[in-house]
């Protein structure tokens, strides 16, 4: 089973949180996990199995969506930034073209992880039954984390449709733009059509923090300020 680690930074990112997020994954993750993180310039000097791409050399949608939406940008609320959360979105939708890759995890670049993380660890959180595990919580699930199977019947149509709401511009028509506000429309649609299964794996209790409460010792994910210079 070929499992994909997948996240981006801007040049600002890798220095002020995103080195540290690259040195820890030489770290701590299992090198029978590829990791790869998609980029502006920088050099993370990769080794066997952390690698990196260029972001918008490998995806040309993304500068055509940016270069398109560049008039709606300066949002002081995430949520309606839809240009500021495209990267993502992105990136997990050319992951998922990669016809070896088996499971795939999108990992926010703010997250240092704290000790090994093997691939039985991983695959812990995605029952072979359901197509997606996510951190769900009150209102817009928490997307630091998702985990995907890509063997899954459901994962061309789903992949398929989240890059559709970008080259098409539809995300602008939902109530938020930002990629949490994205998954959460089209997992829900798609589960009612009995297309795919999704599985919160919030662990009880934790519904305020639902990442650093679920991988608890083994990662955690800093958000706002906390974030700055981190490395």
């Amino acid at each position: 089973m070929k499992i994909k680690i997948v996240s981006t930074f801007s040049d600002k990112g890798f220095k002020e949180y995103g080195k540290n997020f690259v040195e820890s994954c030489k770290q701590f993750i299992d090198p029978r996990i590829e990791v790869v993180v998609y980029i502006d310039d920088v050099n993370i000097n990769p080794t066997g199995h952390v690698n990196a791409l260029k972001l918008e050399q490998s995806i040309p949608n993304v500068t055509e969506f940016k270069n398109r939406n560049s008039y709606r940008t300066g949002f002081k609320d995430f949520r309606w930034d839809g240009v500021r959360f495209c990267y993502k979105s992105y990136v997990m939708c050319h992951a998922a073209k990669d016809p070896s890759v088996d499971v795939l995890i999108w990992l926010d670049a703010d997250t240092t992880l704290l000790r090994t993380i093997t691939p039985e660890y991983l695959t812990s959180f995605l029952p072979r039954e359901y197509f997606v595990g996510f951190l769900g919580r009150k209102g817009a699930p928490e997307t630091g984390f998702l985990i995907f199977n890509l063997r899954h019947a459901g994962a061309k149509p789903f992949f398929d449709k989240f890059e559709w709401y970008y080259n098409s511009d539809e995300v602008y028509k939902l109530e938020q733009y930002h990629d949490a506000w994205v998954f959460q429309e089209l997992k829900n649609e798609l589960e009612a059509n009995g297309t795919i299964r999704a599985l919160s794996i919030t662990k009880p209790g934790e519904l305020k923090h639902p990442f650093n409460g679920t991988f608890k010792d083994y990662m955690i994910h800093f958000k706002g300020e906390s974030k700055r210079n981190i490395n």
